[in-house]
């Protein structure tokens, strides 16, 4: 004959769902540590609660009431204002509901991708553009999780010193071609019409491939579109009528334009550096002067 099976054992009661911490990723910026804190004491009391219980049900076995049912013992643990709020006192459930409501828990890791491209693209202030790239999100709203980011990344999130060197990467980025536009700006606002007077000095480096009406149509539209948008550059060389017979230019591709401008960007700045060194120069000579004409009366 087989063995007697043994009599099989009373469940444990199982843990209540809304005792185990919530769990959110690092870049939703949660405390989770102070959150766990927190729920380990209500799981603590929860468990406990369990053991006064069992003991409780086992005095009250044989009580009953006046209709024979029996009478859920009463547990008395840690307090009426702790045992209401299952190991809480009123200050932790406060603490717990105001931290569950400091994170982001409607950022999805799509929507952290995209805010760190955008930065990178925009810089991290631009939160109208960073806006425009994450769906549902507001400028507002964009602008309190870039706080957030800002502000805990460094100790919330594990690959930090990357994802801050690729943003600062961008942004170095961006302030060059702030700088390189505003060189632009202000060799073509030296001349009433650019379109048709504005002149290059090249020096060594004028290269046989672009005349110097394809570079000033070049740099001036530039100018007027923005950096960036050399598909949009292309198109108005094509469809200008100045060119309609230059096959060179108008067979440029967008990456051969936006080199050919950055090469007459550097002779600009040159340019102009050498125009601000001559002034300080003659600064530096009129305020010489008068002191070397009193120097020779004396």
């Amino acid at each position: 004959m087989g063995q007697k099976k043994e009599p099989k054992q009373p469940n444990a009661p199982k843990l209540p769902k809304h005792l185990v911490t919530p769990q959110f990723a690092d870049f939703q910026f949660f405390d989770s540590v102070r959150l766990d804190e927190l729920y380990a004491k209500k799981r603590d009391w929860w468990h406990r609660y369990q053991v006064a219980l069992k003991e409780k049900q086992g005095d009250d076995k044989d009580k009953k009431d006046k209709e024979g049912e029996k009478v859920e013992p009463e547990v008395e643990m840690d307090g009426k204002e702790v045992d209401g709020n299952e190991g809480w006192t009123d200050t932790e459930k406060a603490e717990s509901e105001s931290l569950l409501s400091d994170g982001f828990s409607n950022w999805s890791k799509k929507d952290f991708n995209t805010f760190k491209s955008a930065c990178e693209r925009h810089g991290r202030t631009a939160y109208d553009s960073i806006a425009q790239e994450l769906d549902n999100k507001d400028a507002e709203e964009v602008k309190r999780y870039s706080e957030a980011f800002w502000r805990l990344g460094p100790t919330r999130l594990s690959n930090w010193d990357s994802v801050e060197k690729q943003i600062e990467k961008g942004e170095s980025k961006i302030q060059k071609r702030q700088e390189c536009m505003n060189a632009v700006k202000r060799k073509v606002e030296k001349y009433s019409n650019p379109w048709q007077h504005l002149r290059f000095q090249y020096g060594n480096a004028k290269g046989k491939a672009f005349t110097e009406e394809e570079d000033r149509f070049i740099v001036c539209m530039t100018h007027q579109l923005g950096y960036g948008r050399w598909e949009e550059l292309k198109f108005e060389i094509r469809r200008s009528w100045n060119f309609r017979f230059d096959w060179f230019i108008k067979s440029r591709t967008p990456k051969e334009l936006e080199a050919r401008f950055k090469q007459l960007v550097r002779l600009i700045e040159k340019e102009l550096e050498l125009e601000d060194q001559g002034g300080k120069r003659k600064a530096t000579a009129d305020v010489a002067a008068p002191v070397a004409k009193k120097a020779k009366k004396a």
